[in-house]
């Protein structure tokens, strides 16, 4: 069974780009995959950063979903793919927005969706 990390931004402006994350969430499952997400697997009383970097180390493969909110200044993201590179964690990048991936992994080949957002009307 993989275990994967799912790293996005939390706070997307579309609903649809929310929507699109927990349906592939679900369909990982579906194939047995373990997949490990900051909104159900770190309680309220618990220390955020200790968990991310907990769950980063007993992953196998951390999905990064690249939109203009993960490549913010302001994103979490951005320390979680850097934490992954420096424990060596295959990165699996899904484009969601038309965004360059950040320069830590922008040589890593990745999954390009962002037609499938666009014709959904996605933001």
């Amino acid at each position: 069974m993989k275990k994967i990390f799912i790293s996005y931004a939390r706070k997307h402006k579309d609903r649809q780009i929310n929507n699109f994350i927990n349906e592939l969430i679900e369909k990982l499952k579906s194939y047995g995959c373990e997949v490990w997400i900051d909104q159900n697997d770190i309680k309220n009383i618990e220390k955020f950063d200790s968990k991310i970097e907990e769950g980063i180390l007993n992953s196998e493969v951390v999905v990064y979903f690249i939109t203009e909110e993960s490549r913010s200044d302001y994103s979490f993201c951005l320390n979680e793919i850097q934490f992954s590179i420096i424990n060596q964690k295959k990165i699996l990048p899904v484009r969601l927005h038309s965004v360059s991936p950040p320069i830590t992994i922008c040589r890593i080949n990745y999954m390009d969706f962002t037609n499938i957002c666009e014709q959904n009307n996605c933001k």
